[in-house]
This record gives C-alpha cells, structure tokens and sequence, in this order.
C-alpha cells in the first residue's frame, strides 16, 4: 500500500501548486449556488416547504453541494483517455501496481487538498446550524452516514468514469461522452435540483439509477431525509450492486 499512499501524496503536492485554480473554481461555484439561493427564495415566497423540503434545507442543500462537488468529482475519464491516446498505457502496464488502484490514489490525492481548505469552513456551518434555529434536522449520526455515501460516491464516480475512459480505444475523443455523462449526473444526481422536486415517476425510475449516489443521496443523509431504519439498506444494496458493476467491467 505504501506505493499508493506515495502516489496520492505526489498529487496531493501537484494539487497545492495549482491553487489559484482551485480557488478560482470555487468562485465560480459560489456565484452558482448564490444564484440558485436567490431563484428558490423567489419560489419558496410565501410558501413554508415543497415536498418536505423548507426553505432552510433548501439553502442548507445548495450550501453543502460545494463540498460533495469536490468530494465526489473526479476527472478519470479524461486522464486515463489521455494516457491510451498517448500510449503511456504501456508503462503503466510495466508496473508493479494495479492500474485502477493507482488511479483513484491519483484522483483522491488531487480531491484532498480541496477538502483540507473546504473542511473546516464546514464544520463552521454545522456548529452555527446545530446553535442556531434553523429548523434544519442534522445529527452527528446523519454527517457521520452522509460522509460514509460521499466516500462511495466517489469511488462510484471514479469507476464509472474509468469505465468511460475505456472508450478512448476505439474513438478519437471521449470528451462528448464525458460531458454527456457530466449533463446526465448533474441533472439525476440532484447537483442542480433536489431530486425530492421531481415528478414521482422520474423519482421511481432514478432511485434504479448510479447517479443520486454521487450528489442527492448524501445529501440526503446530512439533512436526516434519509434514515436507518427505513433507507439505509436499499441505498447501501443499489450502491455497491452499482460499484461492483462498474468494477466488474474494469477488473
């Protein structure tokens, strides 16, 4: 492990170097979730919630959707297309390490530099809204799960784009596959709109689904939408019934 470990600190350091972009990055994010807080405190006027969502968990839901954004996202399919094209492929097969291994080490080693600065800003958050009345229902056991879904869907998100990436054999680029699957996530994950807003049968048919995993589900779990009792069971067999799909095409 210790080879992995290596790689994910090289990354990390190459991370830290590109800061600037990373914080610009983080600009741009916050004028988009600023402007979704704005159109939905228009829609919410003078309504109290829409389908079990008030105004609070709204604005709470946007606010944290930066930090599973940069948890979960990853740019696999396009690195890995890359390297084939390149056929620097071939000596990551001369190697003594697992080419999958070595790539979410890449990717987590890239995320985590990200979260080192994000992190604190949100614990920030969640003492003001524990102190505070928001009227938002959030527990040590609800972060505690909705950190356990964010790290698979991370690792759901770096296996679905590696799985990706493969087409990179038979086409010139993998980029509008990419962006397809990037407009396709962001819509079924529930990035742009809580999918608690969408019709029931949309909802039936995309709880079935990879993508509510990697933004919506935890999600869900931090706001307390999502319980033991009744939710965690499903969510835990569809996600890993999902990872082991994506991982079985791979290995």
């Amino acid at each position: 492990m210790n080879k992995y470990f290596a790689l994910l600190k090289s990354f990390f350091i190459s991370a830290m170097i590109k800061r600037a972009d990373f914080f610009g990055n983080i600009a741009v994010n916050l004028i988009q979730i600023a402007a979704a807080i704005v159109l939905w405190l228009a829609i919410y006027n003078p309504k109290e919630s829409i389908n079990g969502y008030t105004l609070q968990d709204t604005v709470v839901y946007y606010v944290f959707i930066l930090l599973i954004t940069y948890a979960t996202t990853t740019n696999t399919a396009d690195y890995v297309a890359q390297n084939i094209k390149s056929g620097t492929l071939s000596e990551w097969l001369l190697r003594p390490r697992s080419i999958l291994l070595s790539e979410i080490s890449r990717s987590f080693g890239d995320q985590l530099y990200r979260l080192f600065v994000l992190i604190p800003i949100y614990v920030v958050i969640i003492v003001a809204i524990s102190i505070f009345p928001t009227g938002v229902q959030m527990s040590f056991g609800s972060i505690i799960l909705g950190t356990l879904f964010i790290m698979l869907g991370f690792l759901l998100n770096c296996l679905f784009e590696y799985t990706l990436s493969m087409f990179a054999f038979w086409l010139v680029e993998v980029w509008s596959i990419k962006h397809f699957k990037v407009v396709i996530t962001d819509l079924l994950g529930g990035k742009r709109v809580p999918l608690a807003f969408f019709p029931v049968a949309i909802q039936s048919i995309n709880k079935f689904l990879p993508f509510q995993f990697i933004y919506f589900i935890p999600l869900e779990y931090i706001l307390s939408k999502h319980t033991v009792k009744v939710d965690l069971a499903q969510d835990l067999f569809f996600v890993f019934s999902w990872i082991i799909i994506f991982g079985s095409r791979i290995l």
